[in-house]
């Protein structure tokens, strides 16, 4: 990493400030085709967990 900044700063290349922790909040939306949150809400039924523990564990894997 060193040697990568080093080559970075003598080309005067831009070096973006690293992004804190409390940039993220842990939350974003998304839009799913209806078809797919059936079939996303009829598995957490049948697996007793919520939507949101569910996706966070597909998304995490």
């Amino acid at each position: 990493m060193k040697g990568h900044l080093a080559v970075k700063l003598e080309y005067g290349d831009y070096i973006p400030e690293p992004i804190g922790e409390d940039e993220y909040s842990g939350k974003f939306n998304l839009r799913v085709p209806r078809s797919l949150h059936r079939q996303l809400v009829e598995r957490v039924a049948a697996e007793s967990v919520s939507l949101n523990q569910y996706c966070l564990y597909k998304l995490s894997r």
